[in-house]
């Protein structure tokens, strides 16, 4: 089976996050480590936001990125503390919200959040 690129990481703990949610949903899945040769690399034209790459079997890409999505949404409504969504206006929510797809999972879902608990104040 052919592995491809599911997730391009800047770090090695989102990498190793990753790998876990991936586990634990049955995904058979390994970190390869774009950090060494660092020269090389960025002649290549490779960033730093390419230092981690998640790789998967191919034929699992769809069920490891609603993994990824329904462990981002629960770790957004999960949240504590603070985020700068907390001071964005109730429009700027709305817009986040409103363009959903142009947000990541977890930004979409936090932005609903806070914008429930502004609108309920």
């Amino acid at each position: 089976m052919q592995e491809i690129i599911f997730l391009k990481c800047f770090d090695r703990q989102s990498a190793n996050d990753t790998l876990e949610i991936l586990s634990q949903g049955g995904i058979k899945a390994r970190i390869q480590n774009n950090t060494e040769n660092t020269f090389e690399k960025v002649y290549f034209g490779l960033s730093p936001q390419d230092a981690y790459w998640v790789l998967i079997p191919e034929d699992t890409m769809e069920k490891a990125q609603i993994l990824l999505d329904e462990a981002m949404e629960k770790a957004a409504n999960q949240w504590e503390g603070d985020h700068d969504f907390y001071h964005y206006s109730i429009r700027d929510l709305t817009d986040i919200v409103r363009n959903g797809k142009e947000w990541g999972i977890f930004e979409y879902t936090l932005a609903k959040r806070i914008l429930e608990e502004k609108l309920m104040k």
